[in-house]
């Protein structure tokens, strides 16, 4: 599903200028899932009825419409029997309003319980935006034990207002190791690339 969303942004000249906004283009990623839905067929054997899928996406960008930063969490609707987007919270119950962000997977609980308890200790509750501290977060859950369904190095990729975005590289499990990761896979000894390498431990970023 997503190659497909994929493919059909990267196709479609204005989708992937960016001439399309970000708001916009939700309505047509959904028109692609439901589209691609109505023509599944041909079941495996045994079954009678498509599975209710139970992954979740977030969908998250830079609109020019809006002049700010959105995020949304694409889900399946079992109800209404349909995808739809979910807003993002300011959290305002957590901390003050002033931190826009969003988790999905599994523990999301425990993850924004983490996030507030990080803010406040920051003393940054009522300073609005934030800085690494989703991040963070879930590194500090990717190497608790008591989560064993959250994993791997982290993906990280930042965006910019002017729509563009930059992958990072990441030392993992840690710098000292030596080891590089992109996007999740462990780069080979010969690999190289061109952006940064963040220090999941001082959060400093070397240039390769």
């Amino acid at each position: 599903m997503m190659v497909q969303i994929n493919n059909s942004i990267s196709m479609h000249t204005k989708s992937s200028s960016r001439a399309i906004d970000i708001t916009d283009l939700k309505g047509h990623i959904l028109k692609v899932i439901e589209g691609m839905r109505e023509h599944i067929h041909d079941l495996p054997k045994g079954s009678d009825a498509f599975e209710v899928p139970d992954a979740m996406f977030l969908f998250a960008g830079y609109s020019w419409k809006t002049n700010s930063f959105k995020i949304w969490t694409l889900y399946y609707d079992q109800e209404k029997d349909e995808f739809h987007f979910r807003k993002a919270s300011n959290h305002k119950k957590r901390a003050d309003g002033t931190k826009y962000y969003a988790f999905i997977g599994n523990n999301t609980d425990v993850a924004r319980r983490k996030m507030t308890k990080l803010i406040h200790s920051k003393g940054i509750a009522n300073i609005p935006g934030l800085d690494m501290e989703p991040l963070e977060v879930l590194i500090e859950m990717i190497r608790d034990e008591k989560y064993p369904h959250i994993g791997g190095a982290p993906q990280i990729v930042k965006v910019y207002k002017h729509m563009n975005v930059l992958p990072y590289s990441v030392y993992w499990p840690n710098k000292e190791s030596g080891n590089k990761t992109f996007l999740g896979r462990p780069m080979l000894d010969y690999e190289v690339n061109e952006y940064f390498t963040l220090d999941p431990d001082s959060l400093e970023l070397d240039k390769n």
